[in-house]
């Protein structure tokens, strides 16, 4: 997930393509673990459709820093 976000940059990722593309189940709890390591997240609320066609109200996670990385 963290290379995920370092990759798409500023766009960001949501909710919904976290748990689509990347199998990640519970993508808030883990943004909170990456945060308590030192990564700056933003999350920005988003409308989202899922690939059921669904529209959902969801996060978008943007990785502001890498925690000393660069």
């Amino acid at each position: 997930m963290l290379d995920a976000l370092g990759e798409v940059g500023p766009i960001g990722l949501s909710t919904i393509e976290l748990r689509e593309s990347l199998d990640v189940m519970s993508p808030a709890p883990r943004v909170l673990e990456l945060r308590a390591l030192g990564f700056q997240i933003e999350t920005l609320w988003i409308v989202a459709e899922n690939s059921q066609g669904h529209k959902h109200r969801c996060a978008r996670y943007v990785l502001i820093n890498q925690a000393g990385r660069g």
